[in-house]
Parts: C-alpha cells; sequence; structure tokens
C-alpha cells in the first residue's frame, strides 16, 4: 500500500513539475517577444505567469513535504480540491494570455507554432490532472466500500447463529426480541454499502442499538459510558462509518465474554487533540496478556480489526488504530484500550442533516 501511495505521488509530481517547465518556457517567451515588440507589452500577462508559477511550486513543495516529511493542518490547507482547481483556472488563464500574445505576433511564425504546441499540452497536462485526481478519489472510495462490505457477512452471521442458539433453547420469545431489535437496527442503515461517512452521532446511535442485542446475547447488560468533549459536536463531526462496531465486538468477544468479568463495561471517549479527533474505547475485560492466549486457541479471530486499520489508511490523512493494555488513562483496573486517531480531522466539512437525508 505504501508503495501504490508512492507510485501515485510521483505520478502527481512528474505533472506538476512538467507543468512548471511549460509556464516557466512560456515566461521566457514572452519577455523576449515584448522586447522585441514594445507596442505587444502587457504588465498583467508576466505577472499573471509569475503568479501561476509561483503556485505550482508552492503546491508542489506542500504535497511532497506532506507525502513523505510531515502531516501540517497548514500543509494540508494547500492541498484542498478547490486549491488544485483555482491552481488549473490560474493556467488555463495564462496560456490564454500566451496564446493572445502569439496571435499577434507574426514575425516569427515558428516561436508562435511551438508556443502554441505548448499551450496545447499545457490543456492537456491540467485536463489529465484533474481526471486523475478524480479517479484517485474514486479509486480510494471503492476500496472502502469493499472494505466495509466485507465487515457486514461476519456481523450478520454473529447475530444469525446467536438467533438459532435461542431458537435452539426454545426461548422463542428472546429470539423474536433480538430479531425485531436487528430489523431495527438495518432499517438505521447500518450495513448500507453506499454510505461511507456519516455524522458521529449516527455512529453512536447504531453502536448503542448493536449492544442492545449484544445484551440478550450475553444474558446480561453491558455498561456502555460515552465521554464526549463539550467541543465535540456529534451531530455536525463527519465519521467514517461502521468503524467503531468491530472493535467493541472485540471488546464482549474478546475480554467481557469471560466469566471472570461480573459486570462488563465499556467506556468510549472522544475530544479533540490539537488538529485531531481522538476516540478510545476501553473495557473492564480480562486484559491484552489474557486476550493474546485466548485468541491462540482459535475462538475467534480479528479480522474485524485489520479491516479497521486498512479503512483507516485509505483516508486522505491516514488514521491510525493502537490497542494497548490499561494504562494511567484507563477507568478500570484491568482490561484494554482501542484508541484510534483521526489526524487533521479539524479540517473535514462539518456533516449536515441534508447530507444525512441524502444519504438516507
Amino acid at each position: 500500500m505504501l508503495m501504490e501511495m508512492n507510485l501515485d505521488a510521483w505520478g502527481e509530481i512528474i505533472v506538476w513539475v512538467a507543468l512548471a517547465v511549460f509556464m516557466t518556457k512560456a515566461l521566457h517567451s514572452t519577455k523576449l517577444i515584448e522586447r522585441e515588440n514594445p507596442e505587444l507589452q502587457m504588465r498583467f500577462r508576466s505577472i499573471l505567469l509569475r503568479c501561476t508559477i509561483t503556485a505550482i511550486a508552492l503546491y508542489l513543495t506542500a504535497f511532497i513535504v506532506d507525502t513523505w516529511f510531515v502531516q501540517l493542518a497548514m500543509l494540508a490547507a494547500l492541498q484542498t480540491f478547490y486549491l488544485t482547481s483555482l491552481i488549473g483556472a490560474m493556467i488555463v488563464a495564462s496560456a490564454i494570455a500566451y496564446a493572445h500574445l502569439l496571435r499577434h505576433h507574426g514575425k516569427s511564425p515558428d516561436l508562435a507554432k511551438n508556443a502554441l504546441i505548448q499551450e496545447q499540452l499545457l490543456l492537456q497536462s491540467v485536463s489529465q490532472t484533474q481526471r486523475n485526481l478524480s479517479l484517485q478519489r474514486k479509486v480510494k472510495d471503492a476500496r472502502r466500500l469493499n472494505l466495509k462490505s466485507q465487515m457486514n457477512p461476519h456481523f450478520l452471521f454473529n447475530i444469525l447463529t446467536g438467533i438459532q442458539h435461542l431458537l435452539m433453547r426454545n426461548e422463542s420469545e428472546k429470539a423474536s426480541l433480538v430479531f425485531s431489535k436487528f430489523r431495527k437496527l438495518l432499517l438505521t442503515g447500518f450495513l448500507s454499502q453506499d454510505q461511507i461517512i456519516g455524522s458521529l452521532k449516527q455512529e453512536m446511535d447504531q453502536i448503542d442499538q448493536y449492544l442492545e442485542l449484544e445484551d440478550i446475547r450475553l444474558e446480561r447488560k453491558v455498561q456502555m459510558k460515552w465521554v464526549v468533549h463539550s467541543e465535540v459536536d456529534p451531530k455536525s463531526t463527519p465519521f467514517p462509518l461502521f468503524i467503531l462496531q468491530p472493535l467493541v465486538e472485540n471488546a464482549i468477544w474478546h475480554g467481557l465474554s469471560s466469566v471472570t468479568v461480573d459486570k462488563p463495561e465499556i467506556t468510549i471517549k472522544i475530544a479533540w487533540v490539537d488538529e485531531s479527533l481522538v476516540i478510545k474505547i476501553q473495557d473492564n475485560g480480562i486484559g491484552i496478556d489474557v486476550e493474546a492466549q485466548t485468541k491462540r486457541k482459535g475462538r475467534h479471530s480479528s479480522r474485524g480489526t485489520a479491516i479497521v486499520r486498512e479503512r483507516l489508511s485509505l483516508i486522505h490523512h491516514p488514521g491510525t488504530l493502537q490497542i494497548t493494555g490499561a494504562d494511567k488513562d484507563h477507568p478500570f483496573k484491568s482490561g484494554v484500550t482501542a484508541c484510534i486517531k483521526l489526524p487533521l480531522w479539524t479540517l473535514e466539512p462539518a456533516w449536515r442533516e441534508q447530507e444525512q437525508k441524502k444519504a438516507s
């Protein structure tokens, strides 16, 4: 995946370097023509070309630093789709101004012909850059949808298996209740493969409904506590959907389902840390060392955790997932902490109710 990202980055760098070279040659030719023909001099033309070259250089520098060295909010702000479109518009305007100069310059037909060819190459390069960026976004969206869809069979299998066990024990009323809650969860779009991003509130509501299903399966209630910082607005904060459920499920399967845990509890903390959104899922289960031994016995796989990590890596500024034992910040004496970090998340546009209705 790192090599794929580097190949994509190198392709974009080559395109932008080519554009910078073409614009520099255009500026050089403009100076020569205007020097030989003072009547064709237009001050704004050279200024526009210089500004375009500077904008390309700044964008290229920010892209290289952000891709290979360090991710900063200021650099990320220079790489938005709108700014890329603005630079593209500046390139087109510069090419038009340059072409206008060449049309009024009849003394050097060869130079004019070559310059027109350069103009066409510039326009083609800009168009190709826009298509490449659009294609990269579509490929990432497709991969995110594919990974999200891989979680669905795993989740469905667990729920249907639980219903089957209840029916085998002649607990038809409880099985009917599980099915009713499962149906309600489906109606919220929990397993929708079309929606990748929603609101944080949507993810929180779906986790609460999922826990109701697990309470019935475990035949005891898992105490859930949300600790959301006052600066985090769940309704307007965007969030990658179906990210927390696999981690909550891991906490239940690997830690809280043990008979040694009297009162299973899960605390989910959500807060802004600098420009990043940090989510911590903490439980009072058997702990990470015992879990490691349990996993080796093959009771339950953690494919869900691997998919969560891969989905986080496909975000524009890749997120991270760390799983540790009970640290200083842990509210319980034992258990596990699953920490998700979404870097530079403050730059994401706010989620609005209109988008929720459209997604539905």
